[in-house]
């Protein structure tokens, strides 16, 4: 199953307040098959006609997530790189 599969129902009523012309902001657990959960922030900005009707939103998705708090069994960042 796709990331969007899973994730798509849990997002839409956040992209609809965008096209309502209403930032969005949120943090969240984000699942994928490959790399497992990870810790999102997200934000959503409407886009705006000249006449100010919204025409679309923009999306900045970032993973927020801390491998020492988030994945405390997985090696740091700073254990791989001394044994690399």
């Amino acid at each position: 199953m796709l990331w969007v599969e899973r994730h798509f129902p849990r997002c839409c009523f956040r992209f609809d307040q965008a096209l309502s012309g209403q930032p969005v902001t949120y943090e969240d657990v984000a699942k994928y098959t490959k790399i497992g959960a990870r810790r999102i922030c997200a934000a959503y900005r409407p886009t705006f006609r000249s006449d100010g009707s919204v025409d679309g939103w923009l999306a900045c998705v970032e993973d927020v997530t801390d491998p020492e708090i988030d994945e405390p069994n997985s090696p740091s960042d700073n254990s791989v790189r001394q044994v690399a």
